[in-house]
């Protein structure tokens, strides 16, 4: 690492340490950050400038840096260190991680080049492949069979499967996108077609999608940190991976707490989109309820 480098990434931890992350967690994200970076991903001189002025994309780098690095966690456990069930759900992960790396870089470009309609149709493709993973986590059986006969993971059964289990997956997003994607008017009225202009500057559609998608992130990382730490041998140091799901645990009181005032406008869905439960009551919104998965995994593996 070249001297600048370094000083620069040791900025960003102190920045993250200021921001209230410890040292072990910080250089994990700015770790994360690095890796993604070199490997052609978005540059961390982008964002992480004021730990007091924190904006949706800075929170969504926070997030989605912790899915890099714990990428690279897994990714050193050997096989013997593993229940099979967890070494086929690792595979899992990191099969789709390339995937939405990818995927990330090309929104960061969409949104920063005001293109939200494609931003928002990249959304529900990482969408889909994180509520698969964490299906997966409840059944990693699932995998072999989702790669030799794809088909029958379609996503309608892939949520519905998940909401049996009580998880909610964020489906008002998933009904926006699909109307953006296939050209409805009031979709893509949500995401400011009608204002003046070709490419305008909406700040508040770009940071009502990375509010999404932190959430989205958030679902991956937390699934795989307790289901890790539930599938990994006794004896085992878990520290690496108490770390990272430590950060999750203090993130559900700012970040990534449901109700805060900011997130409202992306966990709030449109009438046309709620879910009914029953005669009485509907579905509002929400997001992916984070303690539930918990729970349910340990519900699963008790």
């Amino acid at each position: 690492m070249k001297s600048q480098d370094e000083a620069f990434y040791i900025n960003r931890r102190d920045v993250l340490v200021e921001y209230g992350l410890t040292e072990d967690q910080a250089w994990r994200l700015v770790a994360g950050s690095a890796y993604f970076y070199e490997n052609g991903g978005v540059d961390p001189r982008t964002y992480w400038d004021d730990p007091k002025d924190f904006n949706a994309r800075d929170e969504f780098y926070l997030i989605m840096n912790s899915y890099v690095a714990f990428a690279k966690i897994i990714y050193n456990f050997k096989e013997h260190e593993l229940k099979d069930w967890l070494g086929e759900l690792h595979v899992a992960y990191l099969y789709f991680f390339k995937l939405n790396a990818q995927s990330v870089k090309s929104i960061d470009v969409l949104l920063n080049s005001c293109c939200y309609a494609d931003a928002f149709a990249l959304c529900r493709l990482i969408q889909s492949r994180v509520n698969l993973l964490l299906l997966c986590a409840y059944h990693p059986e699932y995998f072999d069979e989702f790669l030799k006969k794809p088909l029958i993971f379609r996503e309608s059964r892939v949520r519905k499967e998940l909401a049996s289990c009580g998880i909610s997956v964020m489906d008002h997003v998933y009904r926006l996108s699909n109307e953006i994607i296939h050209g409805h008017l009031s979709g893509n009225a949500d995401i400011g077609y009608f204002e003046k202009g070709l490419f305008v500057d909406l700040p508040l559609v770009r940071d009502r999608l990375y509010v999404i998608l932190t959430y989205v992130f958030a679902a991956s990382v937390y699934s795989i940190t307790n289901a890790t730490l539930i599938g990994a041998s006794d004896g085992l140091n878990h520290q690496d991976v108490l770390n990272v799901n430590k950060m999750y645990d203090e993130a559900f009181k700012n970040i990534l707490h449901p109700w805060r005032l900011e997130h409202l406008f992306a966990i709030m869905a449109e009438d046309r989109h709620c879910t009914k439960v029953d005669d009485e009551n509907c579905c509002i919104g929400g997001v992916y309820d984070l303690w539930r998965i918990k729970e349910v995994l340990k519900e699963f593996y008790a």
